[in-house]
């Protein structure tokens, strides 16, 4: 077997690049040019692109490809920041208090023949790099649980799953695969009147963004207009980027985000009420089954439920899990791996 070797470039040709990512089977989004354009944007922080390769193989036969970034600070500044936050965070960035190299999903395998030994370099290569430019921390981010092997002993490990919809099935399949409790839902839901449409246009983002903001608060959490804007610019016509919204009488009540590339399509933001969670109207239900038959009826090959806790610890963990688990999806483990320079001062 040749050598591989790893070389870091700070840009490249996006028509190349996103062939390579589409020539890896699970090659998804969050490799490609446009996500690095899209955090980028969101974070103002620099993209690097690794390449891994048979050092006998030409240049446009890599084995692995990856997209990270030099996170300086992940603070998104937008028009409800307090200044004083602002500016406590803008000293968090210039003197790199949260400095950290990150990147997003899986690598994308080309060559699965040496997937493990890819990525054993990549993470070894990746090392290297950091400590050169005085970065101290990697991660967390996720590897295949079948590239284990790959992980040097001094990176920290944790298992993390999802589930994955068979898309190519078929409506019918994807009915009948469904568990009884979602059937049922859906039917209960469109009894109730409720229906579900799509974003068209950004002129529909303020709207959205307050329904989606008021949800949010409920738990806790902040959702960030900028971060919506730049998804829509950057991932909308070139990737996937749509937005799914249940409406009862014209009302929202819940929506859904969906992403993804090169026939893999993920959720996120997923977003209920507080009437429609205490009503029973299972909007989220529906529109869970809308997003799947429009990803089977539009050619992809496969819906990421987004995650899941193998070993959940808590009841909101348990409830996310069974109500994913309700959609068919196939099981799928992978690990979330993170590294500390420990010779740092």
């Amino acid at each position: 077997m040749s050598q591989l070797s790893v070389e870091i470039l700070e840009s490249v040709d996006p028509t190349l690049w996103n062939s390579w990512v589409s020539r890896a089977e699970f090659g998804a989004m969050f490799q490609t040019t446009f996500w690095a354009d899209k955090i980028s944007d969101l974070w103002d922080c620099r993209p690097y692109f690794f390449v891994v390769r048979h050092e006998n193989q030409p240049l446009d036969q890599p084995a692995l490809v990856l997209v990270g970034f030099d996170i300086r600070s992940d603070f998104i500044a937008d028009e409800h920041t307090p200044r004083s936050t602002f500016l406590k965070e803008l000293a968090y960035k210039f003197l790199g208090v949260r400095r950290h190299f990150q990147w997003f999903g899986q690598p994308a395998v080309v060559d699965q023949a040496v997937a493990v030994e890819s990525c054993k370099v990549l993470l070894l290569e990746m090392e290297r790099f950091c400590r050169a430019k005085k970065i101290h921390r990697v991660g967390p981010s996720e590897l295949p649980i079948s590239n284990m092997a790959s992980i040097p002993p001094h990176w920290q490990t944790k298992e993390w799953a999802t589930l994955i919809v068979d898309l190519q099935q078929g409506e019918d399949a994807l009915w009948r695969n469904l568990k009884k409790t979602a059937r049922k839902a859906i039917r209960s839901a469109r009894e109730k009147g409720i229906s579900v449409r799509q974003i068209r246009s950004p002129d529909e983002f303020p709207a959205y963004f307050d329904f989606v903001s008021r949800c949010a608060a409920r738990y806790g959490k902040k959702v960030y207009f900028k971060d919506l804007e730049i998804s829509w610019r950057r991932l909308h016509d070139s990737a996937v980027f749509e937005i799914f919204i249940a409406e009862k009488d014209g009302n929202p009540i819940a929506s859904l985000g969906v992403w993804g590339y090169n026939g893999i399509i993920a959720e996120l933001g997923s977003f209920q009420s507080e009437h429609s969670f205490s009503e029973k109207l299972y909007g989220g239900d529906l529109i869970k089954w809308e997003v799947l038959r429009w990803g089977s009826m539009h050619g992809y090959r496969a819906f990421d439920l987004a995650g899941v806790n193998p070993n959940p610890l808590t009841e909101k963990e348990r409830g996310i899990r069974q109500f994913k688990e309700k959609w068919g999806g196939q099981y799928q483990p992978y690990m979330i791996i993170s590294w500390k320079d420990k010779d740092a001062t």
